[in-house]
């Protein structure tokens, strides 16, 4: 499971940032020990994995993934999963996970903490989701306390509108334009297009990348939806459709989320640091696990 992918490392504070000369290693390293297979294989009749067997997926939609990735990926022959969320494309803005990463880039964690804890006075947290949420999330990554406390309470203790409104302030209040941000973030059409011609494969991520066992049935039912049509109408030459979770553990998304995506789908990811098996594939083809790509590093 891969998010940025890049040369250099302006996000300070953010995890989710690959080095390209160890993408570059990992697919190496991929080929020599085992076998990089297409997306195409996990759509075939009677498909098992096999071990040493890699998928590669990347989430969001970023341009990283047409800028390195995508590079790479050719020179290689190789091909991957792009998981595409809907409504920064639509609305031309970050979704909320991005403008936080930014806000983390470029803001001291102890003054983003102070502006948080100024609007969680008027947006208070939710107590069920911090219920459900407070012992599992951001587990094993190796920073500051304060910055998994920020993210932990903007991405997943609050009500999604309550994050869409927290958000915009913080980046008005440290005059963070988002606008000009939008001009080189994510993937265009064009680009995706280019992609999938040139053998890549593309599934939905939900439309609005909000944690779906935040919302009601419907509103999952309805992000869902949206999300599945904007990517048939974006690329319409699109292959069997599988679905990646915003954020992706095992509680982020519920027994609704998984039962509608069955209907709607061929099968689902999650993030879950262990390989995928026969039992996976066979019985929880909904609930895939996968890798975060920043747990496998040269030594």
């Amino acid at each position: 499971m891969y998010h940025y992918v890049r040369p250099h490392t302006d996000f300070a504070n953010n995890k989710s940032v690959l080095p390209l000369d160890v993408f570059c290693w990992q697919l190496d390293f991929f080929s020599k020990t085992g076998s990089i297979i297409h997306p195409a294989e996990l759509f075939k009749p009677g498909f098992q994995p096999e071990p040493n067997q890699y998928l590669l997926t990347f989430d969001d939609g970023l341009i990283d993934h047409y800028t390195y990735v995508f590079p790479e990926l050719q020179q290689r022959g190789l091909s991957g999963l792009f998981f595409l969320n809907g409504k920064n494309f639509a609305e031309q803005r970050l979704l909320n996970v991005h403008r936080l990463h930014y806000l983390l880039a470029n803001c001291t964690a102890k003054a983003l903490e102070s502006a948080c804890l100024n609007l969680l006075e008027k947006y208070p947290l939710v107590p069920a989701y911090k219920q459900r949420f407070e012992a599992s999330v951001y587990e094993g990554l190796q920073q500051e306390e304060v910055i998994s406390d920020i993210k932990a309470r903007l991405n997943f203790f609050v009500s999604p509108q309550d994050q869409d409104s927290i958000l915009e302030q913080l980046l008005y209040q440290f005059g963070i334009d988002e606008n000009a941000i939008m001009q080189n973030f994510y993937i265009n059409q064009t680009q995706a297009a280019a992609m999938q011609q040139a053998g890549m494969y593309f599934g939905a991520h939900g439309y609005s990348h909000y944690v779906m066992s935040n919302l009601a049935a419907p509103a999952q039912q309805s992000d869902i939806d949206q999300s599945i049509h904007f990517l048939q109408q974006w690329l319409p030459e699109n292959q069997p459709l599988s679905f990646c979770y915003p954020y992706g553990y095992h509680n982020s998304y519920d027994e609704f989320c998984t039962s509608y995506l069955q209907q709607k789908t061929a099968c689902a990811f999650a993030v879950e640091n262990r390989s995928l098996n026969e039992a996976d594939w066979n019985n929880n083809r909904w609930a895939l696990p996968r890798i975060d790509c920043n747990r496998f590093l040269p030594d």
